[in-house]
């Protein structure tokens, strides 16, 4: 008899590591079976071989299909799993999205039958037209040929069609790697270097893109898979073209949370059977279940996007660390504006860095001019200065575009009680409602942190004073000014709610590039890795949202998207930066005049280390939620105290309520060498756990 645990696709606590079941049969890790649990037979992912356990044991049903996962994603989940302190079944989950397992059984590919002698039929005639493409998995099958699985099926039972155990994972015959520069040139030739991390630091627009491409090229032609990870669901379609244009033969797919539940089945099948050769995606691409991957590429690696917000809390970079080292291939990052975490790694020869001080081409980085709030009149069209108005205006009538940056949505910032001077604010967390404007046109209050939507109130909430009036702006509110400022002006507005699918990215991507002059306005989707042509200005409205946050960060985040938006302008020709600042002396104000990214890090990263926080010092956050959350902390601080005294341990914990919380949500932060070993023998019960945290409001 033999014993295996398996990992339940069932979601119920106290099965979360997995249960052992017992089976005549020979399994592996990753195959797809069947197990009883209760009345019903539920789909199950085996994880390894086990030996009897002192309890009974009940049988496995039945083999779904073999090798759904391979052993190196297995491998990957556990490590998951044990850094990030989540439960396997969480981590497997991230290989295998959505709550039907099944669906991932692995169809067979097919091929054509060189001897048929049958009649040819309109159906046939469709696969014998894309006959060089084979073999081919039957989901690849029917949307190469348009065809529908059940005529597939029908083919594989009159014999035209064969099943083939066959990858389809072939030479990309037609690779367009255009001319690089000798900095890129010498770049390009260290970066498959196995042994540890290899970090591109180039400035924006200086071709890490076509950097990029030549690693990829040589996974290609070795017959392997090639992983491009992106910020931004918004940058992984820009991208694409961008790719395709390089590797035109090549079965290039996309993934990414706004993909239809259709497409993601259709790309996780291509990506596991081979039959796609690059991947493009966000975050969650890290643990698609490649079958032959030869490369990964992590592009603007400062993003904080890369850093999953619910459990299982990991981060792609780790992961694709991890991953890189698992299979032995090229790791590759890349930034103009690194994380300390890189930059640490970096200085201590963890990750090999190659600078590419350069724009590509003839290009030049753009010039930068700061405009100090404190002494410009913006008179009735705040924020803008009459100088971004001139400047704005001078760009359009060139027929080239702008990019204005304003780090929050909605109309405007607040409302306002004229009477009582008090905002009107959200009862969750106590902080005050932005307002937006409805599809509809009907004004409406906004709590960003819950994602609620509420009527304007007549009356002030606090004094029940009439005199409400909006205050402050976001980009609907920039939007509404552009309209006046610029008429007849194309705007596109780029942030979560204009991005609401898959089919709306295309469309505004596709009428951006394809339009002449135009104001293109966002929040922090616009500084993401775009790269328009038309682009020679570039907006910061209000460079100050986010500097005086209470966060270690802060600083840090507002340097690199302030640095990553003047990229986005002049990089095909001459271009301009308006910084607008009420501290125009800071040193993230400063670094970014003077485009040197170096005046940053080195101010930074030793204010890092004389207060002892990351990346000097391990941090893991502890939440706790609901109505026991401030009681449940600081009995969890109390008990943790104990251990790291009565231990003479080197680590702190700190406790707070979060900023955004409304005092229902509590965080510890355990800070320290021992952090983790203090994690593992305090178990913060009813608590979520975040290792390497990198919000901490």
């Amino acid at each position: 008899m033999n014993y295996y645990l398996v990992l339940l696709q069932a979601k119920q606590r106290g099965i979360n590591d997995g249960l052992t079941y017992e089976s005549t049969e020979v399994y592996s890790p990753g195959d797809l079976v069947e197990v009883p649990l209760r009345t019903a037979n539920i789909p199950a992912i085996v994880i390894q071989s086990t030996c009897k356990p002192e309890y009974e044991t009940k049988a496995v049903h039945a083999l779904i299909a073999r090798q759904v996962l391979l052993p190196e994603h297995i491998a990957t989940a556990k490590f998951m799993s044990e850094y990030y302190c989540a439960s396997l079944r969480s981590t497997i989950s991230t290989f295998l999205p959505g709550n039907n397992w099944r669906q991932y059984s692995l169809q067979p590919h097919v091929l054509l039958r060189d001897d048929y002698a049958g009649k040819v039929t309109a159906v046939q005639k469709k696969i014998i037209a894309i006959k060089d493409q084979l073999p081919l998995s039957v989901l690849a099958l029917r949307q190469v040929a348009g065809i529908t699985s059940g005529s597939i099926e029908k083919l594989l039972d009159q014999g035209f069609l064969i099943p083939t155990k066959t990858s389809r994972i072939k030479t990309v015959q037609q690779i367009l790697i255009p001319t690089l520069t000798e900095q890129q040139e010498d770049v390009a030739k260290k970066l498959n270097d196995t042994r540890k991390p290899q970090y591109v630091f180039g400035v924006t627009g200086s071709g890490k893109t076509e950097v990029y491409s030549r690693v990829i090229a040589t996974a290609l032609k070795d017959d392997k898979q090639a992983l491009v990870l992106l910020p931004e669901i918004f940058v992984t379609e820009h991208s694409k073209e961008r790719y395709c244009r390089y590797f035109p033969s090549a079965n290039i797919v996309l993934w990414h949370s706004k993909m239809t539940t259709n497409e993601r089945k259709s790309n996780w099948h291509a990506i596991r059977s081979g039959d796609a050769n690059i991947v493009i995606g966000s975050r969650s691409a890290v643990t698609m279940p490649f079958c032959k991957l030869g490369c990964i590429i992590l592009d603007e690696e400062h993003e904080w996007t890369y850093k999953q917000d619910t459990t299982p809390r990991y981060h792609a970079r780790t992961m694709a660390e991890y991953i890189a080292q698992k299979w032995q291939i090229p790791c590759v990052f890349g930034s103009a504006t690194p994380s300390l975490e890189a930059w640490h790694s970096m200085q201590n020869t963890v990750y090999t860095k190659h600078v590419l001080p350069n724009r590509y081409g003839t290009a030049g980085l753009p010039e930068v001019r700061v405009i100090d709030l404190n002494a410009t009149y913006t008179s009735a069209f705040y924020p803008f200065s009459d100088d971004v108005i001139t400047a704005i205006k001078a760009t359009l009538q060139r027929n080239e575009k702008v990019v204005l940056f304003l780090n929050k949505r909605g109309i405007a910032s607040c409302l306002l009680c004229t009477q009582c001077k008090r905002r009107v604010i959200s009862a969750v967390t106590q902080l005050p409602l932005s307002v937006h404007r409805m599809r509809s046109g009907e004004m409406r209050l906004y709590d960003q942190f819950t994602q609620q939507y509420y009527v304007l109130p007549q009356r002030c909430p606090h004094c029940q004073g009439e005199e409400l009036r909006t205050v402050g702006t976001g980009t609907h509110g920039i939007e509404e000014l552009c309209t006046t400022l610029f008429p007849n002006t194309p705007l596109w507005r780029i942030d979560s709610d204009t991005l609401k699918a898959s089919g709306s990215i295309e469309s505004m991507l596709y009428t951006i590039t394809t339009s002449g002059s135009g104001i293109i306005l966002g929040t922090q989707a616009v500084v993401k890795g775009l790269d328009l042509p038309d682009v020679t200005l570039s907006v910061v409205l209000i460079a100050d949202i986010g500097l005086s946050l209470p966060h270690f960060r802060a600083s840090e985040r507002v340097f690199q998207l302030l640095m990553q938006l003047s990229g986005r302008s002049g990089r095909h020709r001459p271009g301009q930066v308006y910084v607008q600042t009420f501290r125009p002396e800071a040193i993230e104000i400063s670094a970014v005049k003077e485009h040197n990214a170096e005046l940053f890090y080195t101010q930074e990263y030793a204010l890092r280390k004389a207060m002892q926080y990351p990346p000097f010092v391990p941090m893991i956050r502890i939440l706790f939620r609901g109505n026991t959350a401030q009681h449940d902390a600081k009995a969890y601080t109390e008990t943790t105290k104990e251990y790291i005294q009565h231990n003479s341990l080197e680590c702190t914990i700190l406790t707070s309520a979060t900023f955004f919380g409304g005092g229902t949500v509590w965080q510890c932060l355990v800070k320290g060498d021992n952090a983790r070993l203090v994690v593992e023998k305090c178990v913060p019960h009813g608590g979520f756990i975040d290792v390497d945290p990198l919000e901490t409001l």
